[in-house]
């Protein structure tokens, strides 16, 4: 009896101990699945924040390269307005008194493609105001051409300060308007651009 009694003992122990070490395996293997789902979510959450701070950066460079092709082609387009301007005031200057030669009239050519190129280009950054006083300044110079042109041969038929059907106040308050247009245009991206965010990100 006493015999079969400890036998009894010694099972219920065994047994016990190895419900303890199942429960204790499974408490584990639930512990390490909790954790590992957590650190499933965190790697996830982490990697979305990653994502979107990258998306994020990327737009911020797009704009930036805008911003600086838009700033490039419009002092692009200013600096030739001026040199435009500062040409054609000088041969209504010069052309009454003593007309203009075939190589002169040749430059005023040229100065004006090199008007228009420069304006095809930056015109897809302005509104259709803005536009407007471009092509503007650009009707101006073409009369103004067929004007000079006069002077080649008949340069008395040439009226002092005159260019085409506009005089030179027109003249001047076309060019002040689309040069004022620019420089408006332009401060505020260069502004942008010299933000601290974007100083430090540079």
């Amino acid at each position: 009896m006493g015999s079969s009694h400890e036998g009894n003992m010694v099972t219920d122990q065994v047994i016990t101990g190895g419900v303890a070490i199942i429960a204790g395996a499974i408490g584990y293997a639930i512990a390490g699945w909790v954790n590992l789902q957590s650190t499933s979510k965190q790697v996830s959450a982490q990697k979305d924040q990653l994502e979107r701070r990258i998306l994020a950066k990327n737009k911020q460079r797009r704009a930036d390269h805008y911003i600086e092709r838009k700033v490039d082609e419009l002092m692009h387009l200013y600096s030739v307005l001026e040199d435009v301007r500062r040409l054609y005031k000088r041969r209504a200057d010069v052309a009454p008194y003593n007309g203009i030669s075939e190589e002169e009239y040749d430059e005023l050519i040229e100065k004006l493609n090199e008007y228009e190129s420069a304006m095809d280009r930056g015109m897809i950054f302005l509104n259709e105001d803005q536009q407007q006083k471009l092509y503007e300044v650009f009707d101006i110079l073409i009369d103004a051409n067929s004007h000079f042109n006069k002077a080649i041969d008949t340069p008395e038929s040439v009226e002092p300060y005159n260019f085409g059907q506009r005089g030179l106040s027109e003249f001047n308050n076309r060019f002040n308007e689309a040069e004022k247009m620019l420089q408006e245009e332009v401060k505020e991206p260069i502004d942008a651009l010299e933000t601290p965010e974007n100083v430090k990100c540079s």
